[in-house]
């Protein structure tokens, strides 16, 4: 099966549940990463757009998009409109 997304999307694979880290409260409950108000820094895997090739590294804010379990992780599709910025370097 091949993914190909719309013009105006990109497809970003989300981190594994290992690498999601959890931060502990200073009452001791487990915070996961959803509870956190970071944006996301992810890279794009399939892009619809000529604006964000593949492997470009972007930031998005964390509630943002579809979430889909696909292949062997979870993805995250999206409006080019909701990046934030592009990280170079």
């Amino acid at each position: 099966m091949e993914i190909k997304p719309a013009k105006d999307r990109v497809i970003c694979k989300l981190p594994s549940a290992q690498q999601r880290e959890e931060e502990k409260s200073a009452g001791g409950i487990y915070l996961p990463h959803k509870a956190k108000e970071r944006p996301q820094v992810l890279q794009v895997l399939w892009s619809g757009s000529e604006e964000y090739p593949v492997g470009t590294t972007i930031i998005v804010p964390l509630y943002v998009g579809l979430e889909l379990e696909l292949f062997d992780g979870e993805y995250l599709v999206f409006k080019t409109e909701d990046i934030h910025a592009i990280v170079e370097g």
